[in-house]
């Protein structure tokens, strides 16, 4: 069947069974081969589909136990619960319906690095209340492996972890896949046409019963609609193909059950989802339809607990009484946030807004005009909290500032500009409450990473988490909507953003914020914090190009509108770099590239003294200097000269690290603190400069502006982050 590494024999768990309510029963003498990330199916058996799935923990963020079962092996179910014999971990696999399953194939992380080393294998029982051992696993052989066993009839499948590999408490299974032997024609036949009347009875339930909603109903707001018409039309179009079913060839019936299959399990699905939507969204779709609803008299006549802003594309409603601001998008976009909250730390103390009066008052900026509702508070410390709701543009601004009015200079902790309500009455909603959004965002600093919607009708406990730096666009296809919350500016502190989102109740966070690490504030000073646009469109590519321009409006240096075209060292001669390969290179650039629009020649990690960190200046494989070899390139080859560095990282072999010691970064007893070793020989430890130190920030300019001066006009700037990490002083 495959290649055999090693075998198991079965038996039975009789201890464990007796921990999870099972009933044992007598496991099958087969066995567990190791096996590949890319071994084929097994031979003669076919993938069985999974409906739906379940475990007894899992890790929180995206490590659900639908990932065990979603055809990836870069996606996973992690079980955060320490396994034991005593006290397995579980994850049950329930099938589409009734089949002999014959094999299972499990895929986990390496054995020594949170991998499962034991467990066993289990089907529910004919009368569907007890899990039966099938399979003993006391030793895995490989991270991967396959446990066959003779067929039996189950509805579903449990994998039981009894122990892991550590280091942590937690079990990594990337991908579980269950096989049985393929069914007869005509008892597949049968199986569609079962399934396919059970499709039809869910999909012909009246689930239109709610009309109170901002547009044409909850169906359409929450996404429920169009997930039923594409049911609908799937579900007429796989009628069809049944009513054909002899014209089609026999090695095409095993696919089209396995799609009849997840059309019955989607359907039953969607009608089970029904309720839950009904219970969520009612009252919310009666507010946003009321938020939308309200003309332009009553928000310019605001309550004196409800302070509004009103543009063409957005409302907005400050409360006084708690501080919480809520955004409903009008005309076609079906985004909506509620219970969004404020909060600045300074000397521990948290700055709410909770029943501070509001200031309304006209606003101009470079981004628009509009409404600006205006919050400030506090004696000695003064916050303000600013919302600035444009005229003609679905734009939210959220920006403020503290300013420091005592004799005793204090000290900043975060500031959560935009953040929902612990209590759980905070929701963000961008077009579906079934789907989780895809995602744009910055991972790291400088990243991007761009990520799909999740899968149609995502079950119940699909939890899903979002991260990034500085933006964070949430997008839908159907109903195409996109909720896009960025900073427009990251200078006072990093910017980072989050969100979660769980099915059937659409976002459950999101947040904003920004850590100042104990950053002092002196008398007298202020602090302007970094802003943030809030946004929402029905087209997600003009909300990305407008958050772009916005960026680049708010920036200090001009925005480059093109490309940078360039040959760079680093992926042709790494450490062998040298000036003549330098010039070669440019040679053949200069004919068969610079016509395209070619302009700069970079020489990467590898052209500066001792090949590592901190003294900037050509080492032996560039006799002649930058200098010279700028020239050469310009006269020659009418290109630029570029230059990779690392400005703030230092290594303790470099000069300046010898020198000047008191510039880098410390740690909580003063000494230079070591952030790392560095990738490639001779592997040296390295530090960080401190930029606040006036010296060490002189280092910095100094040295650009003699490279500069050098010929040099292209900088490829590597290894910043670590120079802003709080575990730093």
């Amino acid at each position: 069947m495959m290649d055999n590494v090693c075998v198991l024999t079965g038996t039975c768990l009789l201890t464990v069974l007796s921990c999870v309510g099972g009933s044992a029963a007598t496991a099958h003498d087969d066995g567990v081969v190791a096996i590949t990330l890319t071994d084929p199916s097994p031979t003669g058996l076919v993938p069985l589909r999974v409906a739906a799935s379940e475990a007894s923990s899992a890790l929180a963020g995206d490590y659900q136990p639908q990932r065990a079962h979603d055809g990836s092996l870069q996606s996973k179910w992690v079980a955060a619960v320490e396994s034991t014999p005593q006290s397995p971990q579980w994850i049950t696999l329930r099938l589409a319906a009734a089949r002999d399953v014959s094999a299972v194939a499990v895929y986990g992380e390496a054995l020594d690095n949170d991998g499962l080393v034991a467990g066993a294998i289990q089907v529910l029982a004919p009368d569907g209340t007890d899990y039966q051992t099938v399979l003993d696993v006391p030793a895995a052989p490989a991270r991967a492996w396959l446990a066959t066993f003779p067929p039996v009839a189950t509805t579903a499948v449990r994998l039981l972890i009894t122990r892991s590999g550590g280091p942590s408490p937690h079990t990594d299974v990337y991908e579980i896949r269950l096989y049985g032997p393929p069914l007869p024609p005509h008892v597949m036949r049968a199986h569609a046409t079962q399934q396919l009347a059970a499709a039809e009875a869910m999909l012909a339930l009246d689930l239109e019963g709610l009309t109170t909603s901002p547009d044409a109903g909850l169906e359409q707001w929450v996404g429920l609609a169009p997930q039923k018409l594409a049911l609908r039309a799937r579900y007429a179009d796989v009628r069809r193909r049944l009513e054909a079913w002899d014209q089609h060839a026999p090695s095409s019936h095993v696919a089209f059950c396995d799609e009849v299959d997840r059309l019955a399990a989607q359907a039953r699905q969607l009608h089970d989802a029904h309720g839950e939507l009904t219970r969520v969204w009612t009252d919310r779709c009666a507010e946003v339809a009321a938020a939308r609803s309200a003309d332009a008299e009553t928000a310019a006549s605001p309550s004196a607990q409800r302070v509004v802003g009103q543009g063409a594309a957005v409302r907005v409603a400050l409360s006084q009484d708690s501080g919480l601001w809520e955004a409903t998008w009008l005309g076609a976009c079906h985004a909506a946030l509620r219970g969004v909250a404020f909060a600045v730390e300074v000397d521990g103390t948290s700055f709410t807004p909770d029943g501070v009066p509001v200031t309304s008052r006209p606003f101009e900026s470079h981004l628009g005009s509009g409404t600006e509702l205006v919050q400030t508070w506090g004696h000695g410390v003064r916050v303000e909290r600013r919302l600035q709701v444009f005229n003609d543009r679905p734009l939210v601004v959220v920006g403020g500032s503290v300013c420091n009015e005592t004799d005793q200079e204090v000290s900043l902790g975060s500031a959560a500009l935009l953040n929902l309500a612990r209590d759980g009455t905070g929701w963000w909603h961008a077009g579906q409450a079934l789907q989780s959004p895809g995602v744009v965002t910055l991972s790291g600093d400088s990243l991007w990473v761009c990520e799909p919607e999740g899968t149609e009708l995502e079950s119940a406990d699909t939890d899903r988490s979002y991260a990034g730096t500085m933006l964070l666009a949430l997008a839908q296809r159907n109903p195409a909507t996109m909720l896009l919350v960025g900073f427009l500016t990251g200078r006072e502190a990093r910017p980072r953003v989050s969100a979660r989102f769980r099915a059937l109740e659409s976002g459950t966070a999101l947040s904003a914020t920004q850590d100042f690490l104990g950053r002092r504030l002196g008398p007298g000073e202020r602090i302007e914090l970094d802003s943030v646009a809030v946004t929402a469109s029905e087209d997600p590519w003009s909300s990305l190009e407008a958050y772009g321009n916005d960026v680049a409006a708010a920036g200090v240096a001009p925005a480059r509108t093109r490309p940078t075209s360039l040959w760079c060292s680093w992926y042709a001669h790494r450490m062998a770099m040298t000036e003549d390969l330098v010039l070669a290179n440019a040679a053949v650039a200069a004919q068969h590239f610079q016509p395209l629009g070619m302009e700069i020649i970079q020489l990467d990690h590898g052209w500066q003294r001792g090949d590592v960190t901190g003294d900037w200046i050509p080492n032996e494989r560039f006799p002649h200097g930058l200098p010279w070899l700028a020239e050469q390139l310009r006269s020659k080859y009418g290109f630029r000269l570029g230059l990779w560095i690392s400005p703030t990282d230092v290594a303790d072999v470099s000069d300046l690290y010898r020198d000047h010691a008191d510039w880098l970064l410390r740690d909580e007893n003063g000494r230079p603190l070591r952030n790392w070793q560095w990738y490639w020989k001779p592997n040296p430890d390295c530090y960080e400069l401190d930029a606040s130190h006036p010296d060490a920030a002189d280092f910095l300019r100094e040295t650009f502006a003699r490279l500069a001066g050098e010929g040099v006009s292209y900088f490829k700037i590597d290894f910043l982050a670590p120079c802003g990490g709080d575990h730093f002083v």
